[in-house]
């Protein structure tokens, strides 16, 4: 299936689409199912003249069908985590829902691929099935430059791990970065007792560097595992998808979040 997806890039949307939640059954596969769904979807899309831009998730089954219909991979991302430490006598902050209308554009940011943090997609995301199912904090920087983060905790059993989805700033500066990151530590301790980890998800090839730089002062460091990336220009498309440093993406703009 495909989704529309809100990308933006130099200031302008763009009509684009997320492949995902798609399937083939145990015993038909190896047929060539996958990639003629693949194509359906594609076809579709050209008819109506509607489709800047694909984009996908894929996991290693099915990477490979992407790749043989023309799709790139220009990035994947890169796990980062931090242990958390509940210190005695430390009060941690707590955290209601982020403002919607904060504004976060940045001029630094116009020449990036980004998944749009409008109210309305946030407002359709939020209505999708099980995208409640488990708990989520909002954090808004409270001093300094206006920022925002979204965190959800992931089921690792006795072991409570939150991941942040997304995090954004106005600019790139690391400082800002850093206090958001503490932000979000303090909001996670407050709120579960047993959240043992702090993890995120992103693109290291992205130009900016202030996040990376925060992430490192910060005591996040990379692990082994990724996240795969797929894209496709749509039929009319020459958009420069193929610059890995062009990509401001996160776990938080899979489909499947």
């Amino acid at each position: 299936s495909y989704y529309r997806w809100p990308i933006t890039y130099d200031g302008r949307p763009l009509r684009a689409y997320q492949s995902g939640r798609s399937i083939v059954a145990a015993g038909y596969r190896g047929r060539g199912i996958f990639t003629r769904l693949l194509l359906a979807g594609e076809e579709a899309a050209h008819a109506e003249q509607s489709a800047d831009l694909f984009i996908g998730f894929p996991v290693a089954a099915s990477y490979g069908a992407l790749i043989k219909v023309g799709w790139t991979s220009p990035l994947s991302l890169q796990w980062f985590v931090r242990p958390l430490v509940r210190l005695p006598g430390r009060r941690h902050a707590t955290e209601g829902p982020a403002t919607e209308t904060t504004d976060l554009t940045s001029p630094t940011l116009k020449r990036e691929f980004a998944v749009s943090d409008s109210p309305e997609f946030a407002a359709w995301r939020r209505s999708i099935a099980g995208y409640d199912a488990t708990p989520r904090i909002d954090v808004e920087s409270t001093a300094g430059p206006a920022g925002r983060a979204l965190l959800r905790r992931r089921e690792r059993g006795p072991v409570g791990e939150w991941t942040i989805g997304s995090i954004r700033t106005v600019g790139d500066d690391a400082a800002a970065y850093r206090a958001l990151l503490r932000q979000c530590i303090d909001a996670v301790l407050h709120a579960d007792r047993r959240a043992a980890f702090l993890s995120i998800a992103l693109n290291t090839e992205l130009k900016q560097r202030g996040l990376l730089t925060a992430l490192r002062r910060s005591a996040f460091v990379p692990t082994h595992k990724r996240i795969l990336f797929t894209v496709k220009n749509g039929p009319v498309s020459h958009l420069p998808i193929g610059d890995p440093g062009r990509w401001r993406m996160f776990r938080a703009d899979i489909d499947t979040w």
